[in-house]
């Protein structure tokens, strides 16, 4: 009687170990693309997330439209703006985008992010190319983690995570990007787990004697 009870405990335990969750999606049909490749012209997607989550990986659709070899730099903090700081960027990376089509390209991988906001922060290293990130309409946001329109910082001197940012003013823009991690077990989680590792030793000693080999003869223990 107790595999089924078992069974069932297990199953909502291990619920809590499914990698490769979609904690955020924002991802459909292209309503344009916005510069970011102008001097201290910075984009910014935030969302918040309610739990925490490892080896997050984030994607995001960017394009250099010049086929050269200029870089975005990408930036996951957990603030942005003058209050700001390096203490708040969580990584960083540059790279050279695509020279065609808008698909996600692959930023970031193996982040720890526990339950709080975040902001992907993206800007063009050279003003005279044409890097540019793609963003799509409200109704193709999905997943756990709220999040609202896009920021823009333009014109605005200052290191990227730290210049002043607004809201773009236009409410069905979202970057188009995705987060994607590993939940992180909750402590009800982990107790599931205790309990049903205690109930299969409980079903195990009713199972009946079990016979051990001893010197002088056997033994029998439940």
């Amino acid at each position: 009687m107790a595999c089924p009870v078992v069974a069932t405990v297990l199953a909502l335990g291990l619920a809590g170990f499914a990698s490769g969750a979609n904690i955020l999606t924002i991802d459909g049909p292209d309503i344009g693309p916005y510069d970011i490749s102008q001097v201290s012209e910075y984009l910014a997607q935030e969302w918040t997330q309610f739990s925490p989550y490892d080896n997050v990986a984030i994607s995001a659709a960017i394009l250099d439209a010049v086929d050269d070899t200029s870089t975005v730099t990408a930036y996951v903090t957990n603030a942005i703006g003058p209050s700001a700081g390096p203490a708040n960027v969580i990584a960083s990376v540059s790279l050279s985008p695509p020279n065609s089509g808008d698909a996600l390209v692959p930023l970031f991988s193996g982040l720890y992010l526990p339950a709080g906001s975040y902001y992907l922060v993206l800007t063009g290293d050279d003003p005279n190319s044409d890097d540019t990130w793609f963003f799509t309409s409200s109704s193709n946001v999905s997943g756990p983690a709220t999040t609202e329109e896009g920021l823009i910082s333009p014109g605005v001197p200052g290191p990227a995570p730290f210049a002043e940012f607004v809201f773009s003013g236009d409410t069905i823009s979202y970057g188009r990007m995705t987060v994607m991690g590993d939940p992180v077990p909750e402590p009800t989680t982990l107790a599931l787990l205790s309990l049903a590792a205690g109930l299969l030793a409980l079903a195990r000693r009713k199972r009946g004697w079990q016979i051990v080999p001893m010197s002088g003869g056997v033994r029998r223990i439940m």
